[in-house]
């Protein structure tokens, strides 16, 4: 026999008697057990399901299973001419039997399709992003005529590695520019891993002290040097080349030093150490929080009073809005004309105290 998953209304040759409510409404088909008829509430069509279809609950299959096997013995006082009925009739309840199980997988594998789809559309929808990141160098119209177009930008990092670094080389990779990171001492797997990946990248890998600590580092010359060639070995036994440029902790005028900076700077003149101070903040390491438009406003501001601009940044991890903020930094200059480079020992020297004015 024939299975059926369920049993179609025709509602346009077929009346049916209906008792209605306020949300539901029952239909008697065949007068069998009315009252166990599946109920729902009815959509626009008229109709129990999406489907077009009014499905009989397992309660009816009950009370037809009952009655078939009443019917069973009911045929068996017969005798056996009437053994193939009674066959045919239990057969007959045992498929109908399997209709609702057979709705309830065939909603159940809907189910799951429409939640596979949704996940085909979020997966999709990540692709995108992830496209539109890697595009934003190609977004951003370059104008060499922009009023930027006379200005240099060095993006300068400090204090890092952090959790932001790889983010932040990332943001410079897809607007493919080169920075400035100047780091201090670690020696953990990621940190090592970082120095590799910031020279390899081609930004400029510098120092800006192992320790950071201003009351060891200016303690004494001898304790400035002890500090700088620990950071100086360690960048260099890590990347294969030794590094030329310096940031103080602090600035090279700083009223945090116990011993004279002129002697630190004249050891770092005799080693040929270029070192850079800055003359455009963000304010990411203000103790009053800036917004993140205050941030991209601060540099913006600071890059139009200057044609060479060094901008002090942060790369610790604790400064999400210095990741968040640098595309839109970015983006600004390059619209504008600005050439955005990394230092180098040739690059205008901007310091706070001139090395040339110390002999």
């Amino acid at each position: 026999m024939k299975k059926e998953n369920s049993y179609e209304v025709n509602n346009t040759k077929k009346k049916s008697n209906h008792t209605k409510n306020k949300d539901f409404y029952i239909d008697d088909i065949s007068n069998l057990a009315f009252n166990s008829i599946y109920k729902k509430k009815r959509n626009k069509m008229g109709v129990f399901n999406k489907h077009n279809k009014i499905i009989i609950t397992s309660k009816i299959f009950s009370i037809i299973l009952t009655s078939s096997l009443v019917l069973t013995f009911t045929l068996k006082a017969f005798g056996k001419n009437n053994s193939n009925v009674v066959k045919q009739d239990v057969i007959t309840v045992e498929t109908d039997a399997t209709i609702n199980n057979n709705y309830d997988s065939e909603i159940n594998l809907e189910y799951e399709q429409e939640i596979e789809d949704e996940k085909l559309v979020e997966d999709e929808k990540l692709v995108d992003d992830e496209k539109g990141l890697e595009d934003n160098n190609e977004k951003v119209e370059i104008n060499k005529e922009g009023k930027y177009k006379d200005k240099t930008i060095y993006l300068t990092f400090d204090d890092g590695p952090s959790q932001q670094t790889s983010k932040i080389l990332k943001i410079l990779d897809e607007y493919n520019v080169k920075a400035t990171f100047f780091v201090v001492g670690k020696e953990d797997k990621n940190s090592i891993a970082m120095y590799k990946e910031i020279h390899e990248k081609g930004h400029t890998l510098a120092m800006h002290s192992y320790s950071h600590k201003y009351s060891e580092i200016y303690k004494s010359l001898k304790n400035f040097k002890k500090d700088f060639n620990k950071i100086s070995n360690l960048l260099y036994n890590t990347t294969g080349e030794k590094p030329t440029i310096y940031r103080f902790p602090g600035g090279s005028l700083n009223d945090l030093t116990k011993t004279d900076i002129k002697a630190i700077i004249k050891y770092l003149n005799k080693n040929d150490i270029a070192y850079y101070d800055w003359n455009v903040l963000s304010g990411d390491a203000e103790k009053s929080k800036y917004s993140n438009k205050q941030l991209i406003e601060n540099v913006i501001k600071g890059i139009e009073t200057y044609n060479t601009s060094i901008v002090l940044l942060h790369d610790a991890d604790d400064k999400k809005a210095t990741v968040k903020t640098l595309p839109k930094i970015i983006e600004k200059l390059l619209s504008e004309g600005a050439s955005i480079l990394p230092l180098d020992n040739d690059s205008p020297k901007i310091q706070m105290i001139k090395a040339e004015t110390i002999k």
